[in-house]
């Protein structure tokens, strides 16, 4: 299912296109566990012209890291977006469940992360959320390695 996710948004991002809300609750679950991304209601096309406007829900939301609000890049907000996909789908909890907002978006500030322990898809979300991948299509690679 992560593995359909992360192609989704890869094939998203090569046809320049940003979901702009990715998180579980808008992957859609077929009957032979296939996921499918929905909801693209917010999602634009690079370079149309609309001004920028961000959706994630906190716990899918990139920290700022020194940066600007509306200076963190499209593809990492995404690509961290899908690294708590991930978290939500390999361990049936969003990241750090039962803590409000504010306090999830502070941990996130200090580089505190939900622990991932022995989960087998760790190494990968952490990935997302510390921005090592460079585009989805790497996050695709790593999880087909999973399989």
């Amino acid at each position: 299912m992560a593995t359909d996710a992360a192609r989704g948004l890869a094939y998203l991002h090569s046809k320049q296109v940003q979901h702009r809300d990715l998180s579980c609750r808008n992957l859609m679950l077929f009957g032979d566990f296939q996921v499918k991304l929905g909801d693209f209601g917010v999602s634009l096309i690079e370079g149309c012209g609309f001004p920028e406007a961000f959706c994630e829900e906190t716990r899918y939301e990139l920290p700022l890291r020194g940066r600007k609000f509306e200076r963190r890049p499209a593809q990492k907000r995404e690509l961290f977006a899908l690294g708590s996909a991930i978290y939500e789908i390999t361990t049936w909890q969003r990241p750090w469940e039962g803590l409000e907002d504010d306090e999830v978006e502070a941990r996130y500030g200090r580089e505190e992360f939900p622990e991932v322990g022995d989960n087998v898809a760790g190494s990968i979300i952490t990935s997302c959320w510390k921005e090592k991948y460079a585009n989805a299509d790497e996050v695709v690679r790593d999880l087909e390695e999973l399989i």
